[in-house]
C-alpha cells in the first residue's frame, strides 16, 4: 500500500510538474509574441524616426539651399550699391567742376563788367 500511495504521489507530481511546464511553455510562448509584436513595433517606430531625421535633413538642406539664395542675392545688392556709390562720386566730382567753372565764369563776368564800366568811363570822358 505504501508503494501505491507513493506511485500515486509520484503521479500527482508528475501531472503537477506536466501543468506547470505547460504553464511555463504557454506564458513563455506569450512573452516570445509578445517581445517579437514589440520589437516590430520599435523597428517601425525607428524606421519612422529616420524618416522623419530624413524630412528634416530635406528641409535643412532647402534652408541651406535658401540661404545660399539670399546670400547671392545680397552680393549682388552690395555689388549695385558700390556701383551706385562709385556714381555718386563721379557725380559729385562733376558738380565740384561746374562748381568751378560757374566760379571761373563769375570771375570772368566780373572782369568784362569792370572792362565795361572802364570804358564806359572813357567813352563819357571823351565825350564831355
Amino acid at each position: 500500500m505504501y508503494l501505491e500511495q507513493r506511485v500515486e504521489q509520484l503521479e500527482q507530481l508528475t501531472v503537477d510538474h506536466g501543468r506547470q511546464i505547460e504553464s511555463i511553455a504557454k506564458g513563455l510562448a506569450e512573452l516570445t509574441i509578445d517581445v517579437k509584436s514589440n520589437r516590430q513595433e520599435t523597428l517601425r517606430g525607428f524606421e519612422e524616426v529616420r524618416q522623419q531625421f530624413k524630412q528634416v535633413d530635406q528641409r535643412f538642406d532647402q534652408v541651406d539651399q535658401r540661404f545660399e539664395q539670399v546670400d547671392q542675392r545680397f552680393e549682388q545688392v552690395d555689388r549695385r550699391f558700390e556701383q551706385v556709390d562709385q556714381r555718386f562720386e563721379q557725380v559729385d566730382r562733376r558738380f565740384d567742376q561746374v562748381e568751378e567753372q560757374f566760379k571761373a565764369v563769375h570771375a570772368q563776368l566780373a572782369d568784362i563788367r569792370q572792362v565795361q564800366t572802364l570804358i564806359l568811363t572813357i567813352l563819357q570822358e571823351k565825350l564831355k
